[in-house]
């Protein structure tokens, strides 16, 4: 029964912001999102999307919700800003500048949940939207360290250290426990909303470190801390 009464609304919803029933319906319009994405509690979340539209239709408007028991909250409309949920109100934007864009960011990521953006026509007023599954963690990934087994003294070796995440406009902080080196830092976006902040140190070894712990810690915009640890091996070059 709550199942029936869920689909229900999701038709009269559809057809108030269609404008009334729509004489004919256009598979043109489609959206592109992934099926899922882990946010850590506390950060932000970037949910990739993109849209086609049909040949010529260039006026639309773009509203997210959150599935719930009847009804849906809205969490961000372009149209109209204040007209969304109170508790996501200045917490929701619409990020990148292509213009099939669609992907949302959502600050201070509390509760795992399913979202859904929708367009004219995106999705029928009898059939369900598409949905991304957000589900929250409070454990932060931990970084990897990519080190060759055996270093050579006097040899600089670049020895990475990266983390995914999925807050590419605040990404984790990288550190190491060693100072003094030449770093270089970057983010990729990899698929499905995952990202790597990567740190490449250009370290220079020496038979000091030899035994020794190297440890990179990756530091999220939510305060919470992670570590990896080494052991460094150096042979004499000679």
């Amino acid at each position: 029964m709550m199942e029936r009464y869920r689909h229900l609304h999701r038709i009269i919803l559809m057809v108030v912001l269609q404008g009334g029933f729509p004489g004919s319906y256009s598979q043109d319009w489609a959206i592109t999102l992934p099926e899922s994405i882990r946010a850590l509690r506390g950060s932000c979340v970037v949910i990739p999307c993109t849209f086609t539209r049909p040949r010529g239709n260039k006026d639309f408007s773009l509203v997210w919700y959150k599935e719930i028991l009847l009804p849906d909250i809205k969490i961000f409309s372009q149209q109209d800003p204040s007209d969304v949920s109170e508790g996501y109100r200045r917490r929701t934007s619409l990020v990148g500048n292509e213009p099939n864009s669609c992907s949302l960011r959502i600050n201070d990521v509390q509760e795992s949940g399913s979202y859904y953006p929708y367009i004219h026509g995106n999705c029928h007023v009898t059939s369900a939207c598409q949905t991304v599954r957000v589900t929250v963690s409070d454990v932060p990934n931990e970084p990897a360290i990519q080190i060759p087994t055996d270093l050579t003294e006097g040899e600089r070796t670049p020895i990475s250290c990266s983390v995914e995440h999925t807050c590419p406009p605040s990404p984790p902080t990288l550190q190491w426990n060693r100072a003094g080196y030449k770093l270089t830092e970057r983010q990729q976006s990899l698929k499905d909303g995952v990202w790597k902040a990567e740190t490449v140190m250009e370290y220079l070894p020496s038979y000091r470190d030899h035994g020794a712990e190297l440890e990179c810690e990756a530091t999220y915009p939510n305060g919470l801390r992670s570590q990896r640890r080494v052991t460094i091996n150096i042979r004499c070059k000679y």
